[in-house]
């Protein structure tokens, strides 16, 4: 990967295997930016580490993002970390041997300036977005009722709106996991097409420290989070098996609940916990004229099975096309006979097959539109 860039104190960048800390140059108007495009990247991941507040939290919060910087490990994956970097932590060694003059320099641009950045200057690919926030957050109402949910950083805060206008022009595949207390409302805030949306609560009164974070992180990391054994853990399994876990850390302790993880990515903002699954599929749902949460998220790996083949960007968006139908037809087998339910899926299931043995392609209809074909050819 070619990387021609400066960046900020706390902000480092992971290449396959190796975590280097740069230091953005300054451009117009006091703007920073970093060249980051590659064509081998599928999976572009940004970590916002907060504001500790306390020692122990922060060593805890550091020891969660090396977790996400070590799948970075993979060359399919960018990572850039924001937030306080630890002594004890590979990306502070690097940044010691970066120019004093810039770092010093460098300083005045605040971790919420360097994450807008981040989110600006992503490139407009096909790559996934993965954004973590680690750390603290805290809820407040006004005068009026309002309420206002935000997320702790080293010096100013960002609130859920305004981390919403920012990603409001981005019209990409994201995954947003808020692993913070209070952390609820960022799912109405942020919801929508394309995205996967995971917090550590259910609303921004569950306020206590959230241990959610913690969980998560390891959990994407454990094939023993593979619920369906296809040799990947999906943010779905990941969001079930460290739910799963948050449960039994308060359980083990006869602790009282202070925190509800949920997710959605049907675009509603409703958010589901975990409880409402059975496996990785829905069975009980909150409002019944709703579509279900957890589909778009169990097509979205940060590591996939290294001995399957890789898919084109246009596989890619068929086949999710093709699982969404396969779910729906699921969902609709009650109300059909048997031959109608196998006649409906036999299509779905072949073409499924087709683009995972490579032999699907796509064709362009007259209005220049993509219209999707398999290849029969043996």
């Amino acid at each position: 990967m070619r990387l021609n860039a400066r960046c900020p104190a706390g902000f480092s960048i992971c290449f396959p295997y190796l975590v280097v800390g740069i230091c953005l140059s300054f451009v117009l108007a006091g703007s920073i930016r970093a060249e980051l495009s590659d064509p081998l990247i599928e999976h572009r991941m940004i970590i916002v580490v907060g504001a500790a507040g306390e020692e122990k939290y922060g060593e805890r919060f550091d020891e969660w993002s090396k977790r996400l910087l070590n799948m970075a490990s993979d060359p399919s994956i960018e990572a850039v970390r924001i937030g306080p970097v630890l002594s004890t932590s590979d990306a502070s060694v690097a940044l010691a041997k970066v120019n004093a003059d810039s770092v010093e320099d460098a300083k005045s641009v605040s971790h919420r300036d360097q994450l807008a950045i981040a989110i600006k200057d992503l490139p407009a690919d096909d790559s996934i977005v993965w954004l973590f926030f680690i750390g603290h957050g805290t809820f407040s109402t006004d005068v009026s009722g309002n309420g206002l949910a935000k997320f702790n950083l080293v010096g100013p805060d960002i609130s859920a709106s305004e981390l919403g206008d920012w990603l409001a022009p981005l019209d990409r595949s994201m995954v947003i996991a808020n692993a913070t207390a209070s952390s609820g409302p960022f799912v109405r805030v942020l919801s929508g097409p394309k995205r996967v949306l995971l917090t550590a609560t259910m609303s921004g009164e569950e306020e206590n420290f959230a241990v959610f974070g913690d969980h998560l992180t390891s959990a994407l990391g454990d094939l023993d989070s593979d619920l369906d054994h296809d040799g990947a853990v999906s943010i779905l399994e990941a969001f079930l098996a460290a739910s799963k876990q948050v449960e039994q850390q308060y359980e083990s302790k006869a602790q009282l609940a202070t925190e509800h993880p949920m997710i959605d990515d049907n675009g509603d903002g409703v958010g589901t916990t975990d409880d409402l699954f059975v496996g990785t599929r829905v069975e009980k749902k909150a409002n019944a004229d709703t579509a279900v949460d957890g589909r778009l998220a169990a097509m979205r790996f940060l590591r996939e099975d290294p001995s399957r083949r890789k898919l084109t960007p246009e596989e890619r968006q068929r086949i999710e096309t093709l699982l969404f139908q396969h779910e729906e037809l699921r969902d609709q087998r009650g109300s059909m006979s048997e031959t109608e339910y196998l006649d409906a899926i036999e299509p779905v299931l072949t073409e499924i097959a087709k683009i995972d043995a490579g032999q699907w392609q796509p064709s362009v209809d007259v209005n220049g539109e993509a219209k999707d074909k398999v290849d029969n050819k043996d």
